[in-house]
C-alpha cells in the first residue's frame, strides 16, 4: 500500500477487504454460475401474474437475466429460485445488546428472496409492531412501536442491495429498546455519505433493482432513505467497512403495558372479545401469536393433535375474526385481528 512517498505492507484482513470490493465492482449476480442448476420459478411467476404482469414461460428466464451468458442459471436466479439455499432470520432477544438472551429466532427462507423478505416484513409488522395506548387529557393516543414506512424502506433496501456475491444474507435484530438490520457490503462503489443522504440512488444489484420495482417493492428515487431520516435521523445508520446497520429505536420498551401485545391478546383472548374458546383453540391462538408463519403440521406436533384437528380449530378461530389468512398456504401468514 502506498503511504506518501513509501510503501507498507498490507495487513491479511487489508488484502481480503481490498479484493472483495475489487470482485464487487467488476463481477455481478447475473455473470456468476449458481452452484444448483435444478431451478424453478413459480413463486416469482405467481408475484408477476398477481401483479397483473404477464409471464411468458419461453422467455421469462432471459427476460429476468437469470441465465448466464452461457446459459447456465446465475446467482440471481438462486436467490428468487422456489428452492434454494439462502435464511434470512429475524432474531429476538430479551434485553438491549446480543449479550441477552435469545427468546426468539425465526428463519424465512429456503425459498424465493421476496418471498422470504415480505414474511420477514410481516412478522415484524405484525407481530412486534404492537400498539401503546394512553390518555393524555382525556384524549386517547395510540402509539406504534416503531414507524412502518421507515422499516419497510430500510428492509426492503437491504435486501436488495446486499452484497448477495459474497452470499451473506441480510437480518433483523429486535432488542428491549431498538431494532437493528444489517446488510452485507457497505456503500457502493462511486457513492459517498453524502451522495447517500441526498438520494443518489446507484443500485449495486441492478436487474434484481428492476424486478423490485415491477413488483411494486421500492423505488428507484432515493425517497427511502430520506423518509427514514426525516423520521429518525441520519445518525441511524452506521457504515462499516463490509456492512450498514440501520438502527431504528422504539417509541418505548418492549414489556411495558401495550394493546394487542402478545401477553394481552394471547392470554384468555376468548373471553376479551365474547367468544368461548376451550383449551385447544387457546393452545392455537398462543402459539399462531408467536409465530404467524407457523404450519399446520408444526402446530399438530406442537399440541401433540392431529393436524385435521388443528384446521377445524383454526376455522372456528377465522370464524370468529381472531385470526386471518393473509395470502396462500404456502407463502401466506396469520394475521391477528
Amino acid at each position: 500500500m502506498r503511504i506518501g512517498t513509501t510503501a507498507k505492507s498490507m495487513t491479511e484482513e487489508q488484502i481480503v477487504n481490498y479484493f472483495n470490493k475489487y470482485m464487487t465492482r467488476n463481477s455481478k449476480i447475473i455473470d456468476i454460475e449458481a452452484r444448483e442448476q435444478n431451478l424453478k420459478f413459480q413463486y416469482l411467476k405467481m408475484l408477476y401474474t398477481e401483479k397483473g404482469l404477464s409471464v411468458n414461460d419461453e422467455t421469462f428466464e432471459n427476460n429476468l437475466k437469470l441465465l448466464t451468458k452461457d446459459y447456465k442459471y446465475n446467482l440471481q436466479a438462486n436467490l428468487l429460485a422456489d428452492d434454494n439455499d439462502i435464511s434470512i432470520k429475524v432474531v429476538v432477544f430479551d434485553g438491549y445488546t446480543k449479550a441477552s438472551n435469545i427468546k426468539y429466532r425465526n428463519e424465512y427462507g429456503y425459498k424465493c428472496l421476496i418471498v422470504s423478505m415480505k414474511q420477514a416484513y410481516a412478522y415484524c409488522v405484525d407481530v412486534i409492531n404492537t400498539t401503546k395506548t394512553i390518555f393524555e387529557n382525556g384524549i386517547r393516543k395510540d402509539i406504534k412501536l416503531f414507524d412502518t414506512d421507515a422499516f419497510r424502506e430500510s428492509w426492503y433496501n437491504a435486501c436488495l442491495h446486499n452484497d448477495w456475491m459474497d452470499g451473506t444474507p441480510p437480518a433483523v435484530y429486535i432488542f428491549d429498546d431498538h431494532l437493528e438490520i444489517v446488510s452485507t457490503g457497505g456503500l457502493a462503489s462511486g457513492i459517498t455519505k453524502q451522495d447517500f443522504f441526498s438520494g443518489v440512488s446507484k443500485p449495486v444489484n441492478e436487474v434484481l433493482t428492476r424486478i423490485f420495482i415491477q413488483l411494486g417493492l421500492i423505488e428507484q428515487t432515493g425517497h427511502g432513505v430520506s423518509l427514514v431520516v426525516d423520521k429518525y435521523g441520519k445518525e441511524v445508520f452506521e457504515f462499516l467497512d463490509n456492512f450498514i446497520k440501520v438502527k431504528i429505536p422504539f417509541a418505548y420498551i418492549i414489556g411495558e403495558e401495550v394493546q394487542n401485545s402478545q401477553e394481552n391478546v394471547g392470554v384468555n383472548v376468548g373471553v376479551n372479545v365474547g367468544v368461548k374458546l376451550n383449551k385447544t383453540q387457546q393452545q392455537i391462538y398462543d402459539i399462531i401469536v408467536k409465530n404467524p408463519n407457523i404450519t399446520y403440521a408444526l402446530i399438530s406436533k406442537e399440541i401433540n393433535k392431529s393436524e385435521e384437528t388443528v384446521r377445524r380449530n383454526i376455522k372456528y378461530l377465522a370464524e370468529n375474526k381472531l385470526i386471518e389468512r393473509v395470502g396462500s398456504d404456502k407463502t401466506g401468514y396469520w394475521k391477528i385481528k
